[in-house]
Formats: structure tokens, C-alpha cells, sequence
């Protein structure tokens, strides 16, 4: 990750100490809990802004499945690292295909926005940044968001976290604002991530879904998203049939890394 802060110890009655100051060392037992102490975490953070030359960072663990958008393999061994390279101003992203770096021009336009310098503008106010979520046609009617749009603003939102890095403001904007989004809930036991724990939270989509935000269960810093099954579904399409069964893993992305470096290629 981008910053690696020490680990808390205990005072002198004996009992834990924060690893973020400010932050409570306690569990954490809401969902909302979680999120603002992520929220303070990423303000804690010190952060240099990149130059429009300088290059954001990002390399991911992504398990794979035998089927597209089935189950996922149970093997921590059956999973691919992508490494990518977005210049800070928006112009060119660069990856690598058969060992080799390529370049190509980014996206001028995407939602939501994946270069440093459209993020960076996001709104810090919570408020302000959840209304900015809600910006597809249909997302709210009458001013009240619209089943669909709590699902697009919660994606959205999860996807900013998981490709990009942020000014430690915005990055707690998305925290405060998620906080916002009504089912968010925190999942009770910590989340096994081929050795790696961690804390999540997630809402339900599609009646089967759990879409969860995974957390380091000590800083609160952002590790990645997970997909699981919470009940049997089969779902038909034009061409295929997909039935996946309760328990079933369907999306892990795990962020190894995030940050910014001088030339594209370059790693942390």
C-alpha cells in the first residue's frame, strides 16, 4: 500500500492503542464505525500531490474463475497481478501485455472519472460528493435516490477506491459518503485473504450479492473488494445459463499497491 504505519501497542493499564492517531483501537461494531475510521485514517495520511507528468500506480491481485462472471477458483494459486500506469493528467495510460509496456491514450471522459486530475476536483463534502454519485439518467426520481442509483453511487464509489490514488480529502469524502448510501452493513467475521486479513463491509445487489469493501483491520486503509454469493441464483441470459450457489466467491481484487512514481513502468 501506499503508507505502512506501525502497529499499535497497549498503554500502561494494559490496554490497545490506536495505530492511527485519533482513531479508536476498540473492534469496530457498525459499518458507519468502519468507514469514518477510515475516513480519519486516509486524512492522517501524508500525501504529496503528483506533478501532471508523473505517473499513478496501481497493482492488483485478481483471482480467477473457470467461467466468465461464475465462481471463482478456491485456489489463492489461481490468481493474476495487472500492474497499471495512468499519467497524472489524463492523457496517456500504460500497462504491460506479454511482458512488454504498452501505452495508449486514456478515456477522455468515463464514469466515473479514472485520472488524477478530474479526481482530485471530486467534492470533499460528503454531501456534495454522494449528489455527484447520483448522476446517471434514472438514479434519482423526485430527488430520492432510486434503487438503481444507490447501487451505481455504491459502485462508483468502490471503484474510485480501488484504481486510483486520492487526495487524502477526497479519499475521505468517499469513506463519509458511502456512510451515506443506505444496507451498507459490516460483515461480521474478518475476511481471509490468502493469509491476509481483513475487515468488510458491503450492501446486497441483486437480491444475491454481496459487494464488499475489504479494510486493514488495523490502519483502515483500503485493500481491495470482494463478491460473494449469499444465496443459490441462477440467472439466464441470451446465449448461457449461470447458476452459482451460496458461498460462492465471484469477484477478489486485492490492491498490492498504490502510488506515484516518475516514468511509466516504474514500481513502488
Amino acid at each position: 500500500m501506499t503508507v505502512l504505519q506501525s502497529a499499535g501497542g497497549v498503554d500502561e493499564n494494559g490496554r490497545p492503542t490506536a495505530v492511527v492517531p485519533g482513531v479508536p483501537a476498540a473492534p469496530v461494531a457498525f459499518a458507519s464505525e468502519l468507514l469514518e475510521r477510515a475516513a480519519k485514517s486516509a486524512e492522517a495520511r501524508p500525501f504529496t500531490p503528483p506533478r501532471p507528468d508523473q505517473w499513478i500506480y496501481t497493482e492488483h491481485r485478481v483471482r480467477r474463475g473457470d467461467t466468465p462472471n461464475g465462481p471463482l477458483s478456491d485456489d489463492p494459486a489461481d490468481t493474476r497481478t495487472s500492474r497499471s500506469w495512468k499519467r497524472a493528467d489524463g492523457k496517456v495510460l500504460a500497462y504491460m501485455e506479454n511482458g512488454k509496456l504498452e501505452k495508449s491514450p486514456m478515456m477522455p471522459a468515463s464514469s466515473p472519472p479514472q485520472d488524477y486530475a478530474s479526481l482530485a476536483k471530486l467534492p470533499t463534502d460528503p454531501d456534495a460528493l454522494l449528489k455527484w454519485a447520483y448522476t446517471e439518467p434514472g438514479d434519482v426520481a423526485e430527488g430520492v435516490p432510486t434503487v438503481e442509483g444507490k447501487i451505481s453511487a455504491y459502485g462508483k464509489l468502490s471503484v474510485i477506491l480501488r484504481d486510483n490514488v486520492l487526495p487524502p480529502k477526497v479519499e475521505a469524502a468517499v469513506f463519509r459518503a458511502i456512510k451515506k448510501i443506505p444496507e451498507v452493513t459490516l460483515v461480521k467475521d474478518k475476511v481471509d485473504m490468502a493469509g491476509r486479513q481483513a475487515i468488510a463491509l458491503g450492501r446486497v445487489t441483486e437480491g444475491y450479492l454481496h459487494e464488499e469493501i475489504l479494510f486493514d483491520p488495523e490502519t483502515y486503509e483500503y485493500l481491495g473488494e470482494r463478491a460473494i454469493a449469499i444465496k443459490d441464483n441462477t440467472s439466464r441470459g441470451e446465449d448461457m445459463v449461470l447458476s452459482v450457489r451460496k458461498g460462492d466467491l465471484l469477484r477478489l481484487t486485492v490492491q498490492v499497491e498504490a502510488g506515484i512514481v516518475d516514468e511509466a513502468g516504474q514500481r513502488l
